[in-house]
């Protein structure tokens, strides 16, 4: 049973493997436009203490995830490769949901009758962050297993120092090989 799903998983992930970027970009595009209200909703549920959300909050919601998706989008989130992506992520991540959140405590403070005490802008952006970078590791993760399965070899790099860990990022996007260790005694 194991096997017959990881095998379905590993067709599904070479098929979107093959997929044009543009069609990459819009399913990350959807995803975040689909997954970023409800970690502001889940942010508004656990400081309210209520799970519905006056329509007041429409606009806040609305404003949240267009600055977030547009920030990510000019700080190059949506044109990184999956499977070469990096702490640049993470800090494009962090970019674009910080200016998510500011903007949507902004669009709260001046558009809505109801008040958000502001903990529920740090709970958001606390969530969406988890999310936004989190997602893209363990797809990264995820995709780098079911694409490397059984072919590759694995390899240990061993007191290679920067260009030892810039050669472990590259042998990580090809099928070829896997690496299961970096160790440099230079960084300690």
């Amino acid at each position: 049973m194991n096997q017959r799903l990881d095998n379905r998983f590993s067709g599904l992930a070479q098929r979107l493997i093959a997929l044009p970027r543009s069609a990459k970009q819009l399913i990350m595009v959807a995803a975040d436009g689909l997954i970023l209200p409800m970690c502001l909703w889940a942010a508004m549920a656990l400081k309210t203490d209520r799970l519905s959300v006056p329509l007041d909050f429409a606009e806040t919601f609305f404003w949240s995830v267009a600055v977030a998706v547009a920030v990510c989008w000019g700080l190059g989130l949506y044109r990184s490769v999956i499977r070469f992506i990096g702490p640049q992520a993470m800090i494009a991540a962090i970019v674009g949901v910080t200016a998510s959140a500011v903007a949507g405590a902004m669009v709260n403070h001046l558009q809505s009758s109801v008040q958000l005490p502001p903990a529920a802008f740090a709970i958001y952006w606390t969530l969406a962050v988890l999310y936004l970078a989190g997602s893209r590791f363990i797809v990264r993760a995820t995709f780098t297993r079911s694409v490397k399965s059984g072919a590759a070899k694995r390899v240990a790099i061993y007191g290679a120092g920067t260009a030892g860990a810039k050669l472990s990022a590259v042998l990580l996007g090809g099928p070829d090989f896997i690496p299961v260790a970096f160790i440099d005694d230079n960084l300690s």
